[in-house]
């Protein structure tokens, strides 16, 4: 499991700016989409030195708190912000595909086909934890569409959830703006501004 508390404080401690969070399969969906541009495996997250990687880095870290209520660890329907909404549905059907392998003592059927659908190639072994799983799914989210779909439990526990295969696992937060009259080429300058 993994969550992404945001971006960091001015005062460099989140103490007093933040008074709970909630780890749990939602939590690892959005940490994990967020960071998969910067993140190697579940424990190696890093930018390269220039100043604008170190913005793109700390812009991911901030777009968690776009997906998801930390304090509840339920999926959001839009940004904080109110400008945007996000694939509510689609974040909670990948956390649908978690829940078997958490709320498990043991690698069962459905854990171990996770791992066996998000192998990142025939002769990659496959991940060996839910994160690592996961990041596999945001990196290569066009791989085993329709295998990952089927595990998706009978009474899914995230609500609400994908009742039809998807395209494809991107998850996207689509902006939207008075400003901004059709789905054109929006851009972020340096500092992560839209």
């Amino acid at each position: 499991m993994l969550a992404v508390l945001g971006a960091c404080p001015s005062d460099g401690t989140f103490a007093g700016h933040l008074s709970s969070f909630i780890i749990n399969e939602v939590t690892t969906v959005a940490a994990a989409y967020s960071l998969a541009g910067f993140m190697t495996d579940p424990t190696h997250v890093s930018s390269g030195p220039s100043a604008n990687a170190r913005q793109g880095l700390a812009n991911a870290f901030s777009t968690v708190t776009n997906l998801v209520d930390l304090t509840t660890g339920t999926a959001l329907p839009g940004n904080e912000d109110g400008n945007g909404f996000s694939a509510q549905a689609k974040l909670n059907a990948l956390a649908n595909l978690l829940a078997p392998c958490v709320n498990s003592s043991s690698l069962g059927f459905a854990c171990q086909t996770l791992f066996s659908n998000t192998r990142t190639s025939p002769t990659a072994p496959p991940p060996a934890n839910t994160v690592a799983a996961l990041l596999a799914i945001a990196q290569h989210p066009v791989q085993n569409v329709i295998q990952l779909f089927g595990l998706t439990a009978a009474a899914p526990p995230y609500q609400p959830t994908l009742s039809s295969v998807p395209n494809d696992w991107t998850l996207a937060i689509t902006f939207f703006s008075d400003n901004m009259p059709g789905p054109y080429y929006p851009a972020f300058d340096s500092q992560g501004n839209l």
